[in-house]
């Protein structure tokens, strides 16, 4: 049956992939390091195929912008646009927050067939972890968060509700807005006490409130007028990724699968920038075709 096919895949990477993770760092634009645990290429696969067999269609909140199918930065942004006051919170580290106990008990109330074979629904679970949490790098993560964390979405949704604000998510980062003046501490308050009964906490050093006299940006993008604009941040990645593309080319030539694999990743981003802002786009557009072999 098909979850013997799983077992014998799972026993079979317990037995022979030594190191299941390779371990790397990334700097963070605020200071600090963020751990990537890259599975091994088997493990991946493996974990691809468990999510998609059982934790596909698990519910998501309205909320939730990120990792979830025809949602987005540019839909997330959108709530937000010519607001008096926008509001930004970050959660701390947010998939080593998300524990197996977490996942435990997302299978037991959302993934009955799981629920009911104990020890392999233990087995899927440690496949899906790494020293008992989430890994940040898993192609697992992203949905389950996403499912671990719908009821607090649901909660934070209330909030929203009751405070006359706009509150949306993408990923680790939460976003309210008001078009009037809102009682902030009392949100922060609120936000701080409903995550903290989820097992999350708030980085307190990256909290903004951004006013309308001055930039506001959601999930990369300028909310300040009637609709979103790439904000600063994502023009200086992309600036980055061109300075990349040319030293490669440079390195070892339009054929390498380096230069194909950062062209490819770089078409993408401009066409879905595109989309948000033509215009500042356009110099990027023209700097793609003199790169792009003809």
């Amino acid at each position: 049956s098909e979850r013997k096919r799983f077992q014998r895949d799972i026993e079979y990477i317990n037995r022979n992939i030594a190191p299941f993770y390779t371990t790397f760092y990334l700097r963070k634009k605020s200071g600090g390091t963020r751990t990537i645990e890259a599975p091994a290429p088997e493990l991946k696969e493996l974990q691809r195929r468990l999510l998609k067999r059982y934790f596909y269609g698990l519910p998501v909140s309205r909320a939730a912008h990120g990792f979830v199918r025809g949602r987005s930065i540019l839909t997330c942004a959108w709530h937000h646009c010519d607001k008096q006051q926008v509001i930004a919170v970050d959660i701390k580290d947010f998939f080593p927050s998300i524990t197996l106990a977490m996942l435990d008990r997302l299978v037991q109330q959302r993934v009955p067939e799981l629920a009911d074979h104990p020890e392999f629904k233990t087995q899927v679970l440690q496949i899906l972890t790494s020293d008992g949490v989430l890994p940040q790098g898993s192609p697992a993560s992203p949905t389950l968060s996403n499912a671990v964390f719908h009821d607090a979405d649901l909660e934070l949704m209330n909030l929203a509700r009751r405070f006359h604000v706009t509150y949306t998510r993408y990923a680790d980062d939460l976003f309210f807005s008001s078009r009037s003046k809102a009682d902030i501490g009392g949100i922060l308050e609120a936000v701080e006490t409903i995550l903290a009964g989820h097992g999350f906490t708030v980085n307190r050093k990256k909290v903004r409130v951004m006013r309308k006299g001055n930039r506001q940006v959601v999930a990369g993008l300028v909310v300040n007028g009637k609709r979103p604009r790439v904000g600063r941040t994502r023009l200086r990645n992309l600036r980055a990724a061109f300075h990349l593309l040319e030293r490669e080319v440079k390195a070892s030539g339009h054929a390498s699968s380096s230069v194909t694999r950062l062209l490819d990743r770089i078409r993408g981003k401009i066409a879905f920038y595109s989309m948000i802002d033509p215009k500042k786009m356009a110099p990027f557009s023209a700097q793609l075709d003199d790169l792009t072999p003809k």
